[in-house]
């Protein structure tokens, strides 16, 4: 009973679609956290800094992962059925 619930819940639209920039996300968050991290530098104080690194880089994270996916992932991936078919033809 448990294990349909979770399957639904991964079937959701939001899952989804993370999951379809999800390799955005782990290619951009890392660079992104470093740079909305030096928010630091204006001498704010740690416990003001963490929190707001922190709602930034979520907010950034999965929309520059979702521009990415947009513009640049799926057009390549688009091509990639032109390219490489599953029915190639191997005669010999």
């Amino acid at each position: 009973m448990r294990e349909k619930a979770f399957l639904r819940l991964l079937e959701t639209p939001v899952l989804r679609y993370l999951g379809k920039i999800s390799y955005g996300m782990y290619v951009y968050h890392f660079p992104l956290i470093w740079f909305v991290a030096r928010i630091r530098d204006f001498g704010l104080t740690e416990e003001i800094a963490k929190p707001l690194t922190l709602l930034i880089a979520a907010i950034l994270v999965p929309l520059v992962a979702s521009v990415s996916y947009r513009w640049l992932e799926k057009p390549i991936l688009d091509q990639k059925d032109r390219f490489f078919s599953l029915k190639e033809n191997h005669a010999a």
